[in-house]
This record gives structure tokens, C-alpha cells and sequence, in this order.
């Protein structure tokens, strides 16, 4: 029986994602048709500031919070309702922090991390995306220890719906788009988007809520400090991922590229050879999703023997279905990259990187 909710919760998970994975390529498609390359590179610029901001500002509150629901569902007395209270207590303290710094900061982030663009007055409204966006994670998070994928699953559907959406819409009724203009685009579509989710997901939450007979087993310092090992390998990644795609589009200008081209070249390998490349590994990052719950409800049950059978079996697995998935991408990146508007570029981006990718994530 708990093979076959694994099972069925990755299945779920997975068609979601790749829904939207193929949604968010058609979009950068539109995008890139509509507005430009450059448009495309200031859109990841803004996604990567999000991310890390969001990272900040919540800690990775969705696996924190699905990690310690777990084990407070696999104890005889335990109270989940009190962990998600926690979770959220903790991320809009770090949300308050995160939106200050960003409100007060907008000017020289602006000037540093987007290469001179004038964004403050679109950076400025960041803060509220940051709020619904922590405590939608820690709902998500809730939903996933519960079991509930199906939930998570429509929480991140109505969110990229109402983002892609407003995003669309805005592009469409913007006849002088500049880079104020696309970054405020951008921010408007994940605010709408966080909010959607978050009022789909606390609905759900308050109609199915019941009260837990047994009381919380950790305090809040308690979680907080549990939470601070998870917060900080997130935080670590954001930082050097958002640097790294920060340095990108400046060194292209150091070699003498124009800032438009320096965008343009950034944006088609973030907007269409990134995405290409991940297409594949929605399986696994759904998959993983699971195995935490599943390892933390056996954590807390004492069953160590199911914790390394699970392991053995998803290491064969991963290493099957990451020699097939670089190996299609090393045959057909470059009519992948072509068909999706990148050009020759983007084809042998796709095929030179795919194989160490898929090769270090078998081991991760």
C-alpha cells in the first residue's frame, strides 16, 4: 500500500509538472517573439533575484515544514496543526526582514545585480510577493506531509496559471516596453500568482481542518533550530546560483557585447536551453519530494530497514533514467533548441551540457 502512494503521488506530481514545464517554454516562446531575447534575459534576471530573495525570506519553508509534519504525523501524540504554526510564525519574521532589505536596497540592487537597469520603483513591490509566497510554501508543505499531492498540485497550477496569465495580458496591453516595464511585469505576475495560491490552498486548509487531540512536540525555538541547517544549504545554492546568472550578462559586456545583446544571449540560455535541459528531471524532483516525507514518517517510526531499501532502489532507478534522458538530449538538442527559437546557439548548448548534467544528478 505505501508503495502505491508513492507511486501514484510522484505520478501526479510529475504530469503537473511537466504541464507546466511545457507551459513555462511556450511562454518564453511568446515572450520572445513578442518582446525580444533581451526581455527574456531580464525576465530570468528578475526569476533568479525572486528566488533568492524568496529563499531569504522562507527558508525553503516547503521542505522544512514537509520534513517536521512528517515526523510529527509518524509520533503516537504529536500535533501538525502546531509544526505548520510554527513554520509560519518563523517565515514572516524572515519575510519582514527580507521585504525591509529589499524596500530599503531597491536603488543599488537595481544598479548592481541588473547591470545598471533602472528597477527600483518595480523592486519596491517585492515585499508583498515575498509575504504570500513563504506562507503559500509552508501550506504546500503540509499538504505534501499529509500525503495530499493532489493538493500541492493544484496550489502550483492556479499559481502558474494566474502568473502566466497577468504576464500575458500586460505584454499584450504594453506597446513601449521597457525594463522597468518588463521587471514590473514580472513581479506582478508572481504576486497574482502567490495570492491565487495561497487563498486556493488556506480555503483548503480551513475546510478540512480538524483539531489534533495530542500537543505539538517541539517548541518554536526548537523548529527554528532544526530548520537553520535546511535554511542555510538552501540559501547557500540561491546565493551562488543568483550570482553566477548575475555575472553572466556582465562579463558578455566585458567582451564587448552591447547590454541588449549581452541580455539577449543571457535570455536564450535561461529561458530555452535551462528549461530544455531540466525538462527531463521533473520525474526525479518529484520523486525526491516524496522520498522526504516518506523517510521522516519511517524516521520517527524507528524503521531504519525501510529508509535503506528505499535509497538502494531510487539510486538504480536515477542512474537508469539519467543515461536515457542525456542520451536523447545529446541526439535531438539541436532541432530542441531550433524548434524552440534559440537557434544554432541554443542546439549545441543543449547537447555539450546535457551529459555532465544528468551524470552529477545521479549522484545528488
Amino acid at each position: 500500500m505505501i508503495k502505491s502512494k508513492i507511486l501514484r503521488d510522484t505520478v501526479i506530481l510529475t504530469v503537473m509538472q511537466l504541464i507546466l514545464d511545457s507551459a513555462a517554454l511556450l511562454l518564453n516562446v511568446f515572450i520572445t517573439k513578442n518582446l525580444g531575447t533581451s526581455a527574456i534575459g531580464i525576465l530570468s534576471l528578475m526569476g533568479a533575484f525572486l528566488g533568492l530573495a524568496g529563499i531569504l525570506s522562507n527558508g525553503n519553508a516547503f521542505l522544512c515544514t514537509s520534513r517536521l509534519i512528517s515526523e510529527e504525523l509518524g509520533k503516537p501524540c504529536g500535533d501538525p496543526n502546531g509544526i505548520l504554526r510554527h513554520g509560519i510564525k518563523l517565515c514572516l519574521l524572515l519575510s519582514a526582514g527580507g521585504s525591509a532589505a529589499v524596500f530599503l536596497l531597491a536603488e543599488p540592487i537595481s544598479l548592481r545585480f541588473f547591470s545598471g537597469a533602472h528597477m527600483s520603483g518595480a523592486l519596491r513591490k517585492m515585499p508583498i510577493a515575498l509575504v504570500t509566497g513563504a506562507v503559500s510554501a509552508c501550506l504546500k508543505g503540509y499538504f505534501n506531509a499529509n500525503r495530499r499531492a493532489a493538493m500541492c498540485a493544484a496550489g502550483d497550477i492556479a499559481e502558474f496559471v494566474a502568473r502566466c496569465g497577468y504576464i500575458i495580458v500586460m505584454t499584450l496591453l504594453h506597446t513601449d516596453i521597457t525594463e522597468e516595464a518588463v521587471c514590473g511585469i514580472m513581479i506582478g505576475g508572481v504576486i497574482t500568482g502567490n495570492a491565487v495560491s495561497l487563498l486556493l490552498l488556506g480555503a483548503a486548509y480551513i475546510k478540512t481542518y480538524h483539531r489534533s487531540e495530542g500537543r505539538c512536540s517541539i517548541t518554536f525555538r526548537h523548529y527554528a533550530s532544526l530548520c537553520f541547517p535546511i535554511m542555510g544549504g538552501s540559501i547557500l545554492t540561491a546565493v551562488l546560483s543568483s550570482t553566477n546568472d548575475a555575472l553572466i550578462p556582465v562579463c558578455l559586456r566585458q567582451y564587448g557585447d552591447s547590454a541588449g545583446k549581452a541580455l539577449g544571449q543571457f535570455g536564450v540560455f535561461e529561458g530555452i536551453v535551462i528549461p530544455t535541459l531540466f525538462f527531463p528531471s521533473v520525474v526525479l524532483c518529484s520523486l525526491s519530494g516524496i522520498i522526504v516525507s516518506e523517510a521522516a514518517r519511517a524516521k520517527a517510526a524507528g524503521n531504519s530497514m525501510r529508509i535503506r531499501h528505499i535509497t538502494e532502489r531510487i539510486k538504480a532507478c536515477t542512474l537508469m533514467y539519467s543515461v536515457f534522458a542525456s542520451a536523447v538530449l545529446m541526439r535531438f538538442g539541436s532541432r530542441i533548441g531550433e524548434l524552440l527559437g534559440g537557434g544554432e546557439l541554443a542546439g549545441k548548448m543543449i547537447t555539450m551540457i546535457a551529459p555532465p548534467l544528468y551524470h552529477s544528478s545521479t549522484w545528488k
